[in-house]
């Protein structure tokens, strides 16, 4: 059987009615799913909602029972300890506790993967978590030295800089990084069960610089990230025209 696991997020911020409301919507709650954060805050939008939902603290992904929305509490953070809404150091370094506590029963095969509820940034690092999100926490602690943030629609995007500002975001366009994108770009693609992905390179610059009219980090970057990968044999095509790629 897989097992989900479901951060809370910010205990004070919209994690845990997201949280409840989704899993009361499931006919019949099997143990298919654990929520990592407290009970309390999740029992307390069940009641005002009327949801119905019935929950169950447990130490161990083991102990899940059918019927219950099971929780595992690293902490036992309770809501007499912050204020709904209102950013706190103790709901920051919460939210970083329920991540850590899931990535480690993930990497002991307990569960089989992690939905992150949303937590918030001034918060986090307010508890003594200086990363930038979610991404860079997963990173850090499953020690994976090349990734990237992916979002899987219709269009499936991968950002080359993630959460920094727009001068930085410029300078982390390097050949060497946009290269790992696209590679962990394909790769993903492919165990989605795409065969054969085809990649759009967005360029930085209005009209992908326009030959060096507009910038030249197209021609200095990324072109020759592209180049590189198709010689890797990658299905991959630009730097075009942002405004193009997402029309």
């Amino acid at each position: 059987m897989s097992i989900i696991g479901i951060t809370m997020g910010d205990p004070a911020g919209v994690g845990p009615e997201i949280i409840v409301k989704a899993l009361a919507d499931i006919d019949e709650f099997h143990a298919d799913y654990v929520v990592y954060g407290a009970v309390d805050i999740m029992e307390k939008y069940n009641a005002q909602l009327g949801l119905g939902c019935r929950f169950r603290e447990i130490d161990d992904v083991k102990d899940c029972e059918k019927g219950y929305i099971n929780v595992i509490d690293p902490i036992r953070l309770t809501m007499d300890q912050y204020e709904i809404g209102r950013l706190s150091a103790k709901c920051g370094d919460a939210a970083y506790r329920y991540i850590e506590r899931s990535i480690k029963d993930a990497l002991d095969g307990k569960i089989q993967a992690v939905v992150t509820a949303p937590l918030n940034k001034e918060a986090l690092h307010m508890g003594g978590h200086n990363y930038d999100g979610h991404t860079e926490i997963f990173a850090t602690l499953t020690n994976t030295k090349d990734y990237a943030m992916m979002f899987y629609g219709p269009l499936k995007i991968m950002h080359v800089s993630t959460h920094c500002s727009l001068r930085e975001a410029c300078d982390r366009a390097t050949k060497e990084r946009v290269l790992t994108c696209i590679r962990l770009m394909n790769d993903a693609l492919k165990k989605t069960g795409i065969s054969a992905p085809h990649i759009a390179v967005a360029g930085l610059n209005p009209h992908a610089g326009e030959h060096g009219l507009f910038g030249t980090e197209e021609i200095e970057q990324l072109i020759p990230a592209v180049e590189a990968a198709k010689g890797e044999g990658v299905n991959v095509s630009g730097p075009i025209p942002p405004d193009t790629v997402f029309s």
